[in-house]
Formats: C-alpha cells, sequence, structure tokens
C-alpha cells in the first residue's frame, strides 16, 4: 500500500467517526433549506363600491365659520359643536350658528382661535379659547337658575327672614324666540316610535291638539265633551290658568276623537272603565 492510499484510508475512518449518532427513537432532521415554489400569475381581488355609505360635504357655503375644524363635541340635547380657527359653530342638523366675540357683550367668547372642546359629566360644555377659557351656559339656563334663586329669596322676605332680595332690579336675560321645528318626517317618527306602548295615544293626541303635556296628561272625562267636540281645560289644570283667571277650549278634531274613543274602549278593557282619567294608571289615577 503507497503512503497516498494510506493516508486515503485514515481520512476516510476518521470522517465516518466524526458523523453524529442519533440515539434509537429519535428522529432526524434534515438540515437541507425548503424550497418554496412560486406560481407566477395575477390574482383580482374583488372590490365592492361603498355606494351605499353617502358622504355630505359641509362648507361656508351652508353657513360654516371656516372649513379648517380642530375639535367636535356632541352636547346632551344632540348638538354638534365644531371649533375652528374663526369661531364656535353649533349645528343641528340643519344650520349652522356661530359664536364669535363681541366687545360690547362680555358674555361672548374671548377670542376666535378654538384651542379645545369638552364636555363634562354634567352636560357643560368648555371651550377654550387663544385668550380665555369658557363655560357655555345656555341663556335658558340662567333665566330659569335666576328664576329659583327670586322665588327662594322672595320666600325669604315674605318671612322677614331677609330685609330684601338680592335679586331685585335685575332683569331676565333676553332669550331669542325658536326657530326650530320638527319636520314632517321627524313628526312621523316620534309619533310612530310610541305606537303600540301605553304612551302611544297621548302623545298622538299632543301633537293632534297642540296642548302641554301636563294637560294632555291630567285631561278628564268630564272636560271632553265628544259631541261638540271641544275639550275645555280649567284653569287649575293650565300653566297660565290662575293667572288669567279663565278657562281655556281647546277644539277637536274628527281624528282626535276617534283617539279619544278608541282611548275609552282601551280603559274598558283594562277594568278601569271608572276612572274619571282619559289616561288612567295603574291604580285608575292621573
Amino acid at each position: 500500500m503507497t503512503p497516498l492510499a494510506l493516508w486515503f484510508g485514515l481520512l476516510v475512518a476518521v470522517a465516518a467517526r466524526a458523523q453524529p449518532r442519533e440515539a434509537p427513537g429519535t428522529t432526524v432532521v434534515s438540515t437541507t433549506m425548503p424550497q418554496v415554489r412560486v406560481k407566477p400569475g395575477t390574482i383580482r381581488i374583488p372590490v365592492v363600491d361603498g355606494s351605499d355609505i353617502p358622504f355630505t360635504r359641509l362648507s361656508t357655503i351652508q353657513g360654516l365659520s371656516q372649513t379648517k375644524v380642530s375639535w367636535i363635541v356632541q352636547d346632551d340635547q344632540g348638538f354638534l359643536w365644531l371649533g375652528t380657527q374663526h369661531g364656535l359653530n353649533r349645528y343641528d342638523g340643519y344650520n349652522f350658528k356661530v359664536f364669535v366675540p363681541d366687545p360690547d357683550d362680555p358674555d361672548t367668547l374671548s377670542g376666535v382661535y378654538i384651542t379645545v372642546l369638552f364636555k363634562d359629566r354634567d352636560g357643560r360644555l368648555w371651550i377654550g379659547c387663544d385668550q380665555f377659557l369658557h363655560r357655555f351656559e345656555p341663556t335658558h339656563t340662567r333665566n330659569r337658575t335666576f328664576e329659583t334663586a327670586r322665588m327662594l329669596f322672595a320666600w325669604a322676605v315674605a318671612r322677614e327672614l331677609l330685609p330684601a332680595s338680592p335679586c331685585a332690579g335685575i332683569a331676565r336675560l333676553h332669550e331669542p324666540k325658536r326657530s326650530r321645528v320638527f319636520t314632517d318626517e321627524e313628526i312621523r317618527q316620534t309619533v310612530t316610535a310610541f305606537d303600540g306602548t301605553r304612551l302611544g295615544r297621548y302623545v298622538r293626541l299632543l301633537f293632534l291638539t297642540g296642548v302641554r303635556r301636563d294637560e294632555a296628561l291630567t285631561v278628564r272625562w268630564s272636560d271632553v265633551d265628544r259631541d261638540r267636540g271641544v275639550w275645555t281645560i280649567p284653569p287649575a289644570a293650565e300653566k297660565t290658568g290662575e293667572t288669567r283667571g279663565e278657562v281655556r277650549k281647546v277644539a277637536l278634531s274628527a281624528q282626535a276623537l276617534e283617539l279619544l274613543a278608541a282611548q275609552r274602549e282601551h280603559s274598558l278593557a283594562r277594568g278601569l272603565g271608572r276612572s274619571a282619567c282619559v289616561f288612567p294608571g295603574e291604580d285608575g289615577g292621573a
């Protein structure tokens, strides 16, 4: 055997001894990298057109003071408040009302740049401007608070607990007349939402007669003349009746009379036919 063949044999023997031996029962894992097969081609992904999700654009044409809106908050009455770099906007779904500073009115905003809007847990709106922080208080809220305080102090003065009322000489704030009215569709949705409930006929009577809610809720059969189609509201049952000292008569349409007749049948079916109230409770009272 030549030296070259001897060395070759030794190398083969050493290489064989260097191979790892797996224990019985073990799995041999191949170190070969898996090959990925790529099949070239074009895959078409179906895209559904979102035509059923319309977006309406609101701009200065509709009354928005500026198109750069940084803050949006919805209050408890459903109004959307939008803070811009030029005024605070209130949106009712139809129209915008813009609030900007008025140097002659200290109750207006201190600046036009709205930096933050926030509604607290009591439903009050906080407005941060480039000058001061404001808390929005509707005019009617301040007037109702003033009326409550004036009655309280008048009660104290009448009982000689106070020498004079601090509300004396203070006038109520001017309240702008309401310009927001229900559309026909809104009336339909409101009325039909109560159909099938115990308030269904009551809500319909409100819209058919235009009376106040308490006046309709406490109406008595003795006040309704179904033959003449007249509902007489006594002064004690009317908000301003005791002040005026006279009764108020409400004309009842044919639809209102049909509604009252159906309510009468409903009360009889409930065993409340002897109740004096048109809309009796479970005990027969209002």
